[in-house]
């Protein structure tokens, strides 16, 4: 653990640019991260890996010109949908199973990243099935910073 209980991961603490930082905290059976700052570095595949190694991890992502769901378990990444603004079809999708989450994904019909963050957190409740409250984003977590986000 680094300073004021942050954890350092490989790869954190490179060059001298913008930090970025993440909660993650169990939600239910659970891992849930989530920035509140710039980057992206809560979605990279290492750290997600690790927060599912035993489990499940859901990571709901939305930046300046990114929004992303992406879902690991056992370290292994199945799905990952990445938001359109713009097309026929919402999103993008990758991973060992890509077309795992449509059921759930199949009536959102948002065409803007207000839309897709109230979709998505409530898709994160649907899936962990616990309700992911003011009390949770502002409860005691595991707190990851980095130095850039580069």
């Amino acid at each position: 653990m680094a300073r004021g209980g942050e954890r350092r991961l490989r790869g954190a603490g490179r060059g001298g640019r913008v930090s970025c930082s993440a909660i993650a905290g169990q939600l239910g059976s659970w891992v849930v991260v989530v920035e509140p700052d710039f980057g992206d570095k809560g979605s990279d595949h290492e750290i997600l890996g690790a927060l599912s190694a035993k489990g499940r991890a859901l990571n709901v992502y939305s930046g300046v010109n990114s929004h992303s769901i992406e879902y690991f378990v056992r370290s292994r990444r199945l799905t990952l949908l990445q938001f359109r603004e713009m097309g026929e079809e919402p999103f993008d999708r990758q991973g060992d199973r890509p077309n795992l989450l449509d059921d759930l994904v199949e009536d959102f019909s948002g065409k803007g990243a207000t839309d897709f963050q109230a979709f998505a957190l409530a898709l994160a409740e649907q899936m962990t099935g616990v309700r992911l409250s003011h009390e949770w984003l502002f409860d005691k977590h595991r707190w990851l910073h980095w130095d850039s986000y580069d």
